[in-house]
């Protein structure tokens, strides 16, 4: 039988992890900040390591498909909030809904996109001003959201709300 030495997941593997998810849950369309209580939004470490291979051969999606030296490795770890660990481990053994290539994909995505926005270079922070009147009974549907998303990947926002105009 293939033994691993320990369950426990080193300290700068899991300094790797939080600094390639940068923080967010990984799962498909969460994105959940794991640094601070979506409630209260004080300072709080909510985040889970959730195995892509389970730790155990007979955990969701089992683990004969890695070598067991590869089971507590960034490679093989999400870093994902509670609710979303819960959902990718109540599963068949196979996997069920999440099996492994979906949550490698999910993975390589959402670093893929940490690394894009993190490679914006400092000098190119803009503010995000939004203009708007209304044209008759109709409203201009302006959001920050948007705006600051069709900056990237060549600018950022300077701040996390806009400067508001209207007429």
């Amino acid at each position: 039988m293939r033994k691993v030495r320990q369950r426990e997941i080193r300290r700068p593997v899991e300094a790797a992890l939080w600094g390639i998810a940068a923080g967010r849950c990984e799962f498909n369309g969460c994105n959940r900040p794991l640094w601070k209580s979506p409630v209260t939004q004080e300072t709080v470490n909510v985040a889970e390591k959730a195995h892509i291979y389970a730790f155990s051969p007979h955990g969701p999606r089992g683990n004969a498909e890695i070598d067991p030296h590869q089971l507590n490795q960034p490679e093989n770890l999400m870093l994902v909030c509670h609710d979303c660990h819960r959902t990718i481990d109540k599963t068949l053994k196979d996997g069920g809904r999440y099996p492994p290539e979906l949550l490698v994909a999910w993975k390589r995505e959402h670093e893929q996109r940490i690394a894009l926005a993190g490679a914006i270079a400092p000098d190119k922070r803009s503010q995000v001003l939004l203009y708007g009147a209304n044209i008759g009974e109709h409203s201009s549907p302006l959001r920050f959201a948007d705006a600051a998303g069709a900056m990237f990947p060549v600018r950022y926002p300077a701040q996390d709300r806009a400067i508001e105009l209207g007429a």
